[in-house]
Formats: structure tokens, C-alpha cells, sequence
């Protein structure tokens, strides 16, 4: 796709977007900030997504990193570290993530790493890198009033052996979707990104049952089956329960506690389908940092103990 075709895009979206006053109210909707929490959890990121760091605190406390490492205890054995299985985030001084990289076992003892970088121009995302199984996939975004509304896709090759480093040689542009904005009535709101022939490929609808319950149905029209639903029920603003829904899948439901301070002190994870409470989570924090530093899981089917641990560095 040429710099004209982009251009010509960009410049025209006002076909497909809502103007400034709803894109303003829409961005009230739909990004909500955990102000003096390190943890963001205000539509159940921590449990279901790898970005959940408020960057705000992550600059406050001058985080350079944070290391991700599991390990397993079963009745009457010792704790045994889970091998090959860690999550590492890097930010910047600003507080955002720079690069995320995961590390999984696979067959036969080898060791899968998917890395994810990030690069910004001024306080917006600009340009996201993921390695793939053959290449890395490269997003660039364009914005239109502070909104994105363009993402191009390409792929590039790695000139690099070792995956946490980047070194592109080549790159080729694959194709292009945007994204339109739609307020609907009682403040709902929908997000669609479509593909240049205007087909919707994925649609984000934001709804509000009622005064402390959001429900975010996320809908993939070619691919249904990951397709996904959260309902969020709020108590004094904070999240007290999250239900997660999948046609493919059972449907599960967090629930949630605070300490005085308003940190997520647990939460138990309870099975709807089965009718069944999975397990239950107590988080620990250090007493001068306040950063999380581990999470302890009972899990009351098999009766294993899992062990969450976050390791941090920081800058100067």
C-alpha cells in the first residue's frame, strides 16, 4: 500500500467516525484509569490480559522491568519451579511498555519465546512488532483526533538468532483495516474495525445493563468461535466481579477483595458451568514498594498450590 492510498484514508474517515464532542464522550466510556494503583483491573485486565501495569504508577516508581516466574507445590512435595515458563515486561521512563516478551515449555523440553515491541511517537502508540513462527508481524497505527482509526499490517523478516533482540532486514506491506466509532443510545457505544472492502472483522460493543455493570461483547464475524463476552459489576467503583463467556468454552466468574487501600488483596475464580469454585488467589504486596510481589493460588480440584512471582528493576 503506497504513502497516497494511506494518506487518502486518513483523510477521508470522517465518513466513518463520529466527531469531536462524541469521540470525546466516547473516550470517557471506554478508557478508565486506576489512578495510584499499579495494577489496572477496570475491565478484569489482570486476569485476562498480559497488559495490566497502570504506566502512570510504573513511571511514579521508576520500574525499568518486571519478571513474571511460576512454580508448583503438590500435597506433601516440595515447591518445584515451573520450567521455561516466564513473562518479562520492559518500559520506558514514561512508564509504557517498550517490550513483552513470554517463554512457554514445549515438547521435548525446548523453549517457545513470543516477543511483543512497542514503539510510540509522542504519547502514542505507534507501531507494535510481534514475532510469529516464521516472521515478525508488524502494526502501524494512524490516529485521527487523538483516536486510532488506520492500523497497516505487514510482516518483516529477523536478522536476529536470538528472538528478545530485533534486527529487521525486510518488510512487505499485507493490508490495512479501520476503525469506526458509533455511539449508540443509553451511552453504548460500538467499535468496529473493518477491512478496506468495509466488511467488519471485528466488533467491540460497550454496554451498560445498568448502573454498576459494564458489558464489553467482543465479536470476531469470521472467526466465531473467539468470540468472547465480560459483564463487570462495581461496587464503591472498584471491580467486584467479572464473568467471562466463550461458546466454546465454560463460562467463569472473579470475583474480587480489597485491603484498606484499595489493592485487590484475592479473588476466587468460580466455574458457572460446572457450578463449582476452581480456586482461590491472595495477593501479597511489599510493605514499603507496595508492588505486588506474588500470588498465592489454591487450586481446590487438584489441591496444588501455584506460586506467582514478580521480580522488578528499576532506573535511577
Amino acid at each position: 500500500m503506497n504513502c497516497y492510498r494511506i494518506n487518502f484514508l486518513i483523510k477521508n474517515l470522517s465518513t466513518y467516525i463520529v466527531n469531536r464532542f462524541l469521540i470525546s464522550l466516547l473516550a470517557a466510556l471506554l478508557f478508565q484509569s486506576s489512578f495510584g494503583q499499579l495494577i489496572v483491573n477496570t475491565e478484569g485486565e489482570f486476569n485476562l490480559e498480559s497488559d495490566y501495569f497502570n504506566p502512570d504508577e510504573v513511571k511514579t516508581r521508576k520500574i525499568k522491568s518486571v519478571t513474571v516466574t511460576y512454580s508448583d507445590k503438590k500435597s506433601l512435595q516440595p515447591i518445584k519451579k515451573r520450567q521455561g515458563v516466564s513473562q518479562n515486561y520492559l518500559f520506558d521512563k514514561d512508564g509504557r511498555i517498550i517490550r513483552y516478551y513470554s517463554t512457554k515449555l514445549m515438547t521435548y523440553g525446548s523453549v517457545d519465546t513470543a516477543v511483543e515491541w512497542r514503539f510510540y511517537k509522542g504519547d502514542k502508540l505507534e507501531t507494535v512488532k510481534k514475532t510469529t513462527i516464521e516472521d515478525i508481524k508488524v502494526k502501524t497505527i494512524f490516529y485521527e483526533e487523538g483516536f486510532p482509526t488506520v492500523e497497516i499490517f505487514g510482516k518483516s523478516e529477523s536478522g536476529s538468532s536470538i528472538k528478545t533482540k530485533l534486527n529487521i532486514v525486510s518488510y512487505k506491506e499485507q493490508y490495512a483495516q479501520y476503525i469506526s466509532y458509533v455511539i449508540l443510545k443509553k451511552e453504548d457505544s460500538v467499535v468496529n474495525r473493518k477491512a478496506l472492502g468495509g466488511k467488519v472483522v471485528e466488533r467491540l460493543t460497550y454496554s451498560y445493563p445498568d448502573s454498576t455493570s459494564k458489558k464489553i461483547k467482543i465479536e470476531y464475524p469470521y472467526s466465531p468461535f473467539m468470540n468472547t463476552t465480560r459483564v463487570i459489576t462495581y461496587e464503591n467503583k472498584l471491580v467486584a466481579r467479572l464473568t467471562v463467556q466463550n461458546p466454546n468454552e465454560d463460562t467463569y466468574e472473579y470475583v474480587y477483595g480489597y485491603d484498606s487501600e484499595q489493592k485487590i488483596a484475592y479473588f476466587t475464580k468460580n466455574n458457572l458451568s460446572k457450578n463449582s469454585t476452581e480456586s482461590f488467589s491472595e495477593l501479597i504486596y511489599d510493605e514499603d514498594t507496595q508492588n505486588l510481589q506474588a500470588i498465592i493460588t489454591k487450586n481446590y480440584y487438584t489441591e496444588e498450590i501455584s506460586i506467582t512471582k514478580y521480580k522488578y528493576t528499576y532506573y535511577p
